[in-house]
């Protein structure tokens, strides 16, 4: 769990960050809060859900610099871009030039203030968007 304090482009933010392995269903799951402004207009603002053996250990963390999320297993390194930056280019050990887009550039999607973002990415060849709803009792 980490907390973001700060300002962007949008003003000032207050986030929560929860990441956790799910056993038996093998899933890793990154999930954001906001936790800024009026009780009642916070919500979720991304979940992100990607394949994790349950079994397998996982280590992730976040780098407050530029809102970059890490995930650490035996499968390599996954970088999931928590910030407001639309993109960035970045080149990989081996020469080849990659995009990271950001979570946030998705939130255009969102029709209501109270929706957010699933990002289901359980398979390398299929990779899902949702928009989902709060549920408020």
């Amino acid at each position: 769990m980490y907390i973001l304090r700060g300002n962007d482009q949008y003003g000032s933010y207050k986030e929560l960050i929860c990441s956790y392995k799910t056993i038996y269903i093998n899933l890793y799951n990154l999930d954001v809060f906001d936790l800024s402004g009026e009780e009642d207009k916070r919500a979720t603002l991304v979940r992100h859900e990607s394949f994790q053996l349950w079994e397998s250990k996982v280590h992730g963390m976040i780098l407050f610099k530029n809102k970059d999320f890490i995930k650490i297993s035996k499968n390599g390194i996954d970088i999931i871009a928590l910030g407001t930056t639309t993109h960035r280019l970045k080149q990989d050990p081996e020469g080849k030039k990659r995009t990271i887009h950001s979570l946030d550039y998705f939130s255009f999607l969102k029709l209501d203030p109270i929706n957010y973002l699933t990002f289901k990415c359980q398979d390398e060849n299929k990779k899902s968007i949702s928009v989902e709803q709060e549920l408020t009792v």
